[in-house]
């Protein structure tokens, strides 16, 4: 309720606080908070009790239910993303603005994101022991200049 008062007071600039869609996998649920939240008519509107780890097809059917039940003038922010492919099948159902934990909670286990495939550079791995300093400079290990950026911590020395 404090953020209903919140948009409701005049501000120099708007009040970016979507409410948050709530529910689960359950249809029935979702379909009564998405009702209750529009008649909040906020400036945005989130979706969120999602965890990430669902089953793939039954997350998507979430998020379609929601973008297509929330009106398509409002921002719709899906909480939670685990994963890129969801950024491109939730852009792809309606959903304008993401979050997602899965750069820091890759990076946890020693793993790098890059542009190029296959995506993911695991330098905790043995290919990668020991290569510091002036070994960097010559070091054959990486693919590109991409790899060798993001072991080398964006430094020029690294050229």
């Amino acid at each position: 309720m404090r953020c209903l008062v919140d948009h409701s007071q005049p501000s120099p600039t708007p009040h970016p606080y979507p409410n948050s869609s709530q529910g689960g996998l359950d249809a029935r649920l979702r379909a009564v908070s998405l009702e209750q939240l529009m008649e909040r008519r906020t400036p945005g509107y989130a979706i969120g009790g999602l965890a990430g780890g669902e089953d793939k097809n039954e997350y998507w059917r979430v998020v379609a239910q929601c973008t297509a039940a929330l009106p398509a003038d409002r921002p719709r922010y899906v909480m939670g993303i685990g994963y890129p492919v969801d950024v491109v099948v939730c852009t792809a159902l309606g959903a304008d603005m993401y979050d997602s934990v899965y750069p820091t909670r890759t990076a946890r286990f020693g793993v790098a994101l890059v542009g190029t495939a296959p995506g993911q550079v695991r330098i905790k791995s043995a290919a990668y022991a020991g290569a510091t300093g002036q070994q960097r400079r010559a070091c054959s290990k990486f693919r590109n200049r991409q790899e060798r950026q993001l072991w080398c911590g964006w430094t020029d020395d690294c050229y």
